[in-house]
């Protein structure tokens, strides 16, 4: 059985690039990172400082008129040195908040190792946070998430039976906060409900993770929801 990790979350207000705190992960492990960006929306690349170990930008949802983004990428490869690393993401734009997991029990990588992913943008304040996977996720699968929004910190509650790592934010330049949370096995729902109503317009993002072996020769794809 796969098991989820929260490693460290930095926020970071200087202008881009950012580097998140020194982090180690076990050997095995697949490496998952959400990012918020503030003042620019681009596709961008995160890079570990452990030389050749790569990352895939999954997916990416806008915020505070979209202005502002939240990413998630996946690890184009599995951990084989627990050495202390850092990420980076760059490119333009002010604050962000950098928040590294490492998943055990994995076998697919990059984003062949993602089943499904959901997520939503440009919600307005008050509402409960609520991305929809395109189908019910599988019991035995891992699943993570995060709210970005204009709060520090982000004032969240995790959906039930889920796992909150951290609730962070910052306040300096444009009011930023970010709340993840995962669930190691027993989800089976589509529509993954936040316990808790955002206090600022924000943004969604939820992957599941495919614990399955792929069979030998197969290429594994990753089914863009």
């Amino acid at each position: 059985m796969a098991a989820v990790t929260h490693r460290v979350t930095t926020p970071d207000t200087g202008n881009l690039t950012n580097v998140s705190g020194a982090f180690t992960p076990s050997v095995g492990d697949l490496l998952v990172v959400f990012v918020t960006v503030e003042g620019n929306t681009v596709d961008r690349t995160l890079t570990s400082s452990i030389g050749g170990f790569t990352f895939t930008q999954i997916r990416k949802q806008l915020f505070r008129t979209s202005a502002d983004a939240v990413y998630v990428y996946v690890s184009a490869a599995l951990v084989t040195s627990a050495t202390s690393q850092t990420v980076t993401i760059n490119g333009t734009g002010s604050g962000s908040i950098i928040s590294v997991y490492s998943v055990s029990g994995m076998t697919r990588v990059n984003s062949a190792a993602v089943r499904q992913q959901g997520g939503q943008s440009n919600q307005t304040t008050g509402t409960t946070p609520a991305p929809a996977f395109a189908g019910n996720a599988l019991t035995a699968n891992c699943c993570i998430g995060a709210i970005a929004n204009a709060t520090n910190p982000a004032g969240m509650t995790a959906p039930g039976s889920w796992s909150e790592s951290q609730d962070v934010g910052y306040t300096t330049g444009a009011v930023t906060g970010m709340e993840t949370a995962f669930r190691n096995s027993g989800e089976t729902g589509t529509t993954i409900t936040w316990g808790s109503t955002s206090p600022s317009a924000f943004a969604s993002i939820i992957i599941e993770l495919d614990i399955s072996v792929p069979p030998a020769g197969t290429a594994n794809m990753l089914l863009a929801f």
